[in-house]
């Protein structure tokens, strides 16, 4: 599921982040940030705006 090193998140990854964040919400808690780790790179959602916060 998770990319092959040196590319960007796959579709997959994506909706599993989405999923993680829409749960922690409902727990009433935040996600911070998601970082693929891959054999020979790393990807973070968050730096490339794949995460963001909901306010309320």
């Amino acid at each position: 599921m998770t990319s092959p090193a040196h590319e960007k998140p796959s579709r997959a990854d994506i909706d599993l982040t989405k999923v993680i964040i829409g749960v922690a919400y409902a727990l009433d808690m935040i996600v911070h940030d998601h970082v693929i780790v891959g054999k020979n790179s790393q990807t973070d959602l968050k730096m490339l705006k794949l995460i963001k916060h909901r306010s309320g």
